[in-house]
């Protein structure tokens, strides 16, 4: 791509791509991420305090802190615990 991109894109140093997990968590993904995080299904899996769950939640969806990183790794072990655990 040498002859077609500019010398300085070529010659930058890689950087990561950032995908918008915070804004995803807010709105595309909010009612699966406050279905698979309700206090039933916490309870129900016993790994983690749902006080703690509903603590971090409610300091993201009101702009206090970002919790998404939280949120996201929360999501996906549910998520991964429904496929490979309960066979779903």
């Amino acid at each position: 791509m040498a002859h077609t991109l500019p010398p300085e894109i070529i010659g930058r140093k890689k950087q990561g791509f950032m995908i918008p997990v915070g804004r995803w968590l807010k709105d595309e993904l909010k009612d699966m991420t406050m279905d698979l995080l309700s206090e039933s299904n916490v309870k129900k899996r016993g790994y983690f305090s749902y006080e703690y769950i509903r603590r971090i939640l409610e300091e993201h969806y009101k702009d206090r802190r970002n919790h998404c990183d939280k949120i996201w790794s929360l999501l996906t072990f549910e998520l991964w615990c429904r496929i490979y655990v309960d066979k779903k």
